[in-house]
């Protein structure tokens, strides 16, 4: 007999990532990025176990000069994720550009004249990823409204999601709970859901992907580096 879990997994890609494996953590976690997303999450919240629907968002990143690899990584990371079942949506990365007056300290110059201020406009480029947050916003209301869970479980310290969590449970009557990646959690986050608990090393340790998975294409490898 099949039994289907009534308990969707929400996950924050971009958040959870830099969470975990950022400047904060990143020399004790840097082993662990082959990971296993709906395993965390009932390794965190093992009452809600098994953990059925699983969505991951987050955007196709861009290739860097100082590791070309990042987006052959990603690939593989996401194609492992397809294989074990969960459901992938990609936001994107827009590129914005701003102005910025740099000003410097005053110049010495002859005796004869007097000292000037360096000074200069330089146009910044930044990509911002779009469409993460707002996607799992959506998919957490749409699967709500269409009784597609009981419980549901959302991977992120993003405080934009404290409405669309406020929401589910008020006007759908589901339970929502949040794991934090972060290093502090957001209370504001923690006080919409029904409950909040932290990522440990130990949960990164025990929820890894097995190192090779077989897709439609083929077989997924996990990246020697992670």
């Amino acid at each position: 007999m099949c039994i289907v879990s009534r308990t969707a997994l929400y996950v924050d890609g971009f958040n959870l990532y830099y969470g975990v494996f950022g400047k904060a953590r990143a020399s004790a976690s840097a082993s662990y990025k082959w990971l296993d997303v709906a395993a965390v999450a009932a390794h965190v919240w093992p009452a809600l176990a098994p953990i059925g629907r699983t969505r991951y968002f987050t955007a196709a990143v861009k290739a860097n000069q100082r590791d070309f690899q990042t987006v052959v990584r990603q690939r593989a990371y996401l194609r492992a994720l397809r294989a074990v079942g969960v459901d992938v949506h990609l936001g994107t990365f827009k590129l914005r550009r701003k102005n910025v007056r740099l000003d410097g300290l005053p110049a010495p110059s002859a005796s004869s004249v007097q000292n000037v201020v360096l000074s200069a406009e330089a146009q910044i480029g930044k990509y911002d990823e779009k469409g993460s947050d707002v996607n799992l916003a959506t998919y957490l209301i749409r699967d709500a409204a269409k009784n597609e869970y009981s419980a549901a479980i959302v991977i992120s310290n993003d405080s934009d999601l404290v409405e669309p969590i406020r929401v589910a449970r008020s006007d759908f009557g589901v339970a929502v709970y949040v794991i934090n990646p972060q290093k502090r959690a957001v209370a504001e986050l923690s006080q919409a859901a029904n409950g909040s608990r932290d990522v440990t090393l130990a949960t990164l340790a025990a929820c890894q992907l097995p190192p090779r998975l077989t897709d439609a294409a083929g077989t997924v490898v996990k990246p020697p580096e992670w």
